[in-house]
């Protein structure tokens, strides 16, 4: 079997809200929405790609389920998929995503697959899917196999790694923070900003090759790939944070083979991309500041200060009797 390699497209919305959610909540969401037969997709996430013609034919990966190695994994079965390296060159080079599934429990009315990405940019979903199967509804978990993979460049993944070893990062970064878990001022931003640049060129010399091809739109590819593996027709798929994007960016690439996304936590997909703000004169932003996380941050700190520091320590152990004496005690 062989799927169609599509274009991305440009991204097209509004700002798609506030971020994180309650678990009664995601329990809501995903029960209603991955029950629907169908979802109807915005068209302006449509836009034209299901009229673009195709790149090239790719490939699906063939998926030896086993056991999971890990004590967290019990339960769950573990596969490896072999995907291009680049999709402009499918049969090139190939690199290899870790995957993840807890079997349906109802096999006589198993709907399909329910692919789940738990954010990041970067987090891995084979280690988050057996923490977040915990909260999951029976019901859900009776009709659907629930899946995960480490994105490309992640993890169990061909990984993106800086430094010869694991340990010689963990090194590394704790010599970024040290003292320092949020710079103030000039001098500690100065230090920050000089670490992050010698950590930004360890990492472009050894992953020169794999870094050109770590982007949402090569993992929505493989996210596709890993659909036809498991042999569903369309997509039945539950995001958070970063995750959304992932599936908004897959309904725009392949608008045809979504059949329910549920998107939790949603990012501002058009501030998310940009690479710059007016307000900020033209100069270059990272994506934290980009969506302004750092101002929200700010008000839920002082929000969170304001509050504790009006009960008394069996409510909130960190007041300090008043807002004000809160405030200075952080």
């Amino acid at each position: 079997m062989r799927v169609r390699n599509m274009p991305l497209r440009e991204l097209r919305t509004k700002p798609w809200g506030t971020m994180a959610s309650r678990q009664n909540r995601l329990r809501i969401l995903i029960s209603a929405a991955v029950a629907l037969a169908a979802l109807a997709v915005a068209p302006a996430l449509a836009a034209s790609a299901a009229s673009a013609p195709s790149a090239a034919t790719v490939a699906v990966p063939r998926l030896v389920w086993r056991r999971c190695a890990s004590p967290e994994e019990r339960g769950f079965q573990c596969a490896t998929a072999r995907v291009p390296l680049d999709y402009s060159h499918p049969r090139g080079p190939t690199i290899q995503l870790a995957v993840i599934r807890h079997r349906a429990s109802d096999r006589a009315h198993r709907i399909g697959t329910l692919f789940f990405n738990p954010g990041g940019p970067g987090t891995s979903g084979t280690a988050t899917l057996p923490l977040i199967l915990k909260i999951l509804p029976a019901a859900l978990q009776a009709r659907f196999d629930i899946a995960s993979w480490d994105p490309r460049g992640v993890g169990a993944s061909t990984a993106v790694k800086c430094l010869p070893t694991a340990q010689d990062e963990m090194r590394f970064l704790h010599g970024m923070i040290a003292g320092e878990s949020f710079p103030v001022g000039r001098a500690e931003v100065n230090r920050w900003l000089a670490r992050y640049r010698v950590f930004d060129r360890l990492c472009a010399a050894r992953n020169r090759h794999l870094l050109r091809h770590v982007s949402t739109a090569d993992t929505v590819r493989d996210l596709d790939l890993l659909r036809v593996a498991v042999g569903d027709r369309r997509l039945t798929y539950f995001g958070g944070s970063y995750g959304t994007f992932l599936g908004a960016t897959y309904a725009n690439l392949f608008p045809g083979r979504v059949r329910a996304l549920v998107l939790d936590g949603n990012l501002n997909p058009i501030a998310y991309v940009s690479r710059q703000l007016r307000a900020n004169r033209g100069r270059f932003l990272s994506t934290n500041l980009r969506v302004r996380a750092d101002q929200s941050s700010a008000r839920v700190l002082n929000a969170f200060l304001a509050l504790c520091g009006r009960i008394d320590t069996a409510r909130c152990a960190f007041s300090a009797g008043s807002a004000a004496a809160t405030r200075a005690k952080y």
